[in-house]
């Protein structure tokens, strides 16, 4: 659930900057998300629509903590 709300706060972002492409990017990963019920994410990916959807990213030492 915290997936799909981080995609939901991003799309209020996309929406008061009046980003469509903002918008429909988080739009569809918001219906993509419900695959993080299945353990379907891509690691390090930062959910923002100049990344494609399934593109996997190192995660920052600093937060690297946060996931083990």
């Amino acid at each position: 659930m915290p997936h799909v709300i981080n995609h939901f706060w991003m799309l209020k972002v996309g929406l008061k900057q009046r980003n469509a492409n903002a918008v429909l990017g988080q739009v569809i990963r918001i219906v993509g998300s419900v695959g993080s019920l299945f353990g379907k994410v891509p690691i390090g990916n930062t959910g923002g629509v100049n990344v494609g959807i399934l593109e996997q990213m190192l995660i920052p030492p600093d937060l690297l903590e946060y996931f083990e």
